[in-house]
């Protein structure tokens, strides 16, 4: 027996030397899991005709770059993308807003903005931006609404728990980043590892403002239990729309998702 323990003592060490390793790993690396930046596509057709939309705001001496749409709208949009996502691509679905002004700003990192994604940088970014495109469009508080998909979703929901707005449309948000990498990573400590939580279930707590939640059936990103729990813990009215065949990012293809949009911003 004294023998087998000796035998079994380097295997031991192997093991949890390997788990610390990929636990490091996931600490040091994590930025590269949670954030996809994407370049602007000069040559796209959206962005080539809407040179006269694009704006550029300055935050801590970096410069974030977008597009404003429809401007002179008593109703503003403003919009946050998923971790992948360069906003552009939403320039032509958005102008078909025509009810609303439509902010599309890209994070740091994405498109032509500058400097480096992460989560705290990412909202003060968001409430400096809200700050200024509201006072300069002079839009109260009960015209702005905020739209946030997938990783945006959690932008959304920090910006609308400091400052007050009168709608939320989520797609495929979810409850936590950590909630959704434990899910991924059973075995590892995704808690104490994660710089970035995006704890927007906590936020939730602090906003009035309803909200539109959309999920898609076949999402395996975000598992609809994610989306789910975020409703169930919303302090304002909310409702949720599942679009049973839709993925995590093809939902904006379905027509049930512009209706239901649409319908919830006409109420």
């Amino acid at each position: 027996m004294g023998r087998m323990k000796q035998h079994m003592l380097p295997i031991v060490i192997v093991i949890i030397s390997c788990y610390v390793l990929i636990c490091l790993g996931l600490y040091v690396f994590q930025d590269y899991l949670i954030f996809f930046p994407r370049k602007l596509v000069y040559r796209s057709h959206e962005v080539v005709t809407n040179k006269e939309h694009e704006i550029k705001i300055t935050v801590d001496n970096v410069i974030l770059h977008g597009w404003l749409l429809n401007k002179g709208k008593e109703k503003l949009i403003i919009y946050y993308g998923g971790n992948a996502e360069e906003v552009s691509a939403n320039i032509q679905d958005m102008q078909a807003v025509k009810d609303c002004s439509v902010l599309l700003m890209n994070y740091r990192g994405y498109g032509m903005s500058e400097g480096k994604p992460g989560e705290k940088v990412m909202f003060s970014d968001a409430l400096n931006v809200y700050d200024q495109i509201t006072s300069e469009l002079r839009v109260p508080p009960e015209n702005i609404v905020l739209f946030g998909r997938s990783l945006g979703s959690g932008v959304a929901v920090y910006v609308a728990s400091k400052r007050t707005v009168s709608k939320l449309i989520l797609v495929t948000p979810f409850d936590s980043i950590r909630s959704v990498g434990q899910g991924r990573f059973l075995i590892f400590p995704v808690g104490l590892i994660l710089k970035h939580p995006f704890d927007s279930m906590r936020h939730a707590k602090d906003i009035s403002s309803s909200s539109l939640i959309l999920m898609g059936g076949r999402d395996t990103i975000i598992p609809n239990d994610h989306s789910v729990n975020l409703a169930n813990s919303w302090r304002g009215e909310c409702k949720t729309v599942l679009i049973k065949q839709a993925d995590h990012n093809d939902i904006h293809a379905y027509p049930e998702y512009w209706q239901a949009i649409t319908e919830y911003l006409e109420q």
